[in-house]
């Protein structure tokens, strides 16, 4: 019985790695889907950005998937940095500004976060690339 309980423990620990290892994917082609559609239609860049993480989607490349995640790593540090800038601009005690960083920040980090986590899976995923023999 014991025996029992601890292989059901061990199978919900495996769904549970192989889902959170998965959502850092779909986030991040979430977020770039928001970015696009509240941008305008002919946003090469966020189109551009929506089919690497499809192709990531689909393939597992270990080496792309370290790439999409410093790319957005970088950006979201990059835009965390403009948040504050655009933080102090506001008058100290300003409900705006304080809406602004608390759910400017919140979507940042959280993104960053996913970048991080997409970086870590990758580079923890076997290379699935066939081996040349000589």
């Amino acid at each position: 019985m014991v025996i029992g309980l601890l292989i059901n423990a061990i199978e919900k620990m495996k769904s549970a790695y192989l889902f959170l290892s998965g959502i850092s994917t779909y986030y991040l082609l979430l977020e770039a889907i928001f970015y696009w559609e509240f941008s305008n239609a002919h946003n090469l860049v966020a189109v551009g950005l929506i089919m690497l993480l499809l192709f990531h989607l689909f393939t597992e490349n270990k080496y792309l998937g370290i790439a999409i995640g410093v790319l957005f790593f970088v950006f979201n540090v990059y835009m965390i940095f403009a948040l504050l800038a655009e933080y102090h601009q506001f008058p100290n005690g300003d409900p705006a500004g304080t809406g602004l960083l608390i759910v400017g920040f919140l979507a940042f980090f959280s993104s960053l976060l996913m970048s991080i986590l997409l970086v870590y899976n990758s580079s923890n995923q076997s290379d699935k690339s066939p081996t040349r023999t000589a």
